[in-house]
C-alpha cells in the first residue's frame, strides 16, 4: 500500500546491489515509510515524475514527501533517517564525509551497469528501442 506522506525511492530492479539495499530498507521500514518504484518495471514511465530514462538511470531519485526531489547519497541520508536509522549516516553529513560519501556514490553510480555486468543503451543510442525504455543487456 503506498503512503502519501513517506518518501518515494526509483530504484533498478535489476540491479542486484540496488535490490539488496532496497530489501534491507524495506525490511526495516515497519511503518511504510518508504515507497519504492522499480525503475526496471516494463510499465514505468520516468516521465510521470518528470525525469528522463537516462536521469533515472543515472543516479537514484527520491521524492520526499513534500515532492522535493533529492539524488545520490542525500536520499540514503534521508531515508535511514526517517526509518529511526539517522545515527548510520548522519556521520557522512559533515563537510570532509558528505564530500567523499557523495563522490564515492558518484563513482558507483556511474559504473553501476558495468559493475553489474549490463549495459546501459540511451535513448540517443542507434540499438535504443521505439518505447522509450532502456534495454539492458549482457555486454
Amino acid at each position: 500500500m503506498k503512503n502519501e506522506s513517506a518518501i518515494t525511492v526509483l530504484y533498478d530492479g535489476k540491479c542486484p546491489i540496488c535490490m539488496r539495499e532496497i530489501r534491507s530498507i524495506k525490511k526495516r521500514d515497519a511503518h511504510n515509510r518508504i515507497n519504492a518504484v522499480d525503475i526496471a518495471s516494463p510499465d514505468f514511465s520516468p516521465g510521470l515524475f518528470g525525469l528522463t530514462t537516462e536521469q533515472v538511470n543515472g543516479r537514484i531519485h527520491a521524492f520526499l514527501p513534500d515532492g522535493t526531489c533529492i539524488t545520490g547519497m542525500e536520499v540514503f541520508r534521508q531515508i535511514y533517517s526517517s526509518l529511526g536509522f539517522g545515527f548510520l549516516v548522519n556521520w557522512t553529513r559533515f563537510p570532509v564525509a558528505k564530500q567523499t560519501t557523495d563522490k564515492l556514490y558518484d563513482l558507483f553510480a556511474h559504473n553501476r551497469f558495468r559493475l553489474t555486468g549490463r549495459s546501459f543503451i540511451t535513448s540517443s543510442s542507434s540499438n535504443s528501442c521505439d518505447t522509450g525504455h532502456c534495454k539492458i543487456n549482457k555486454p
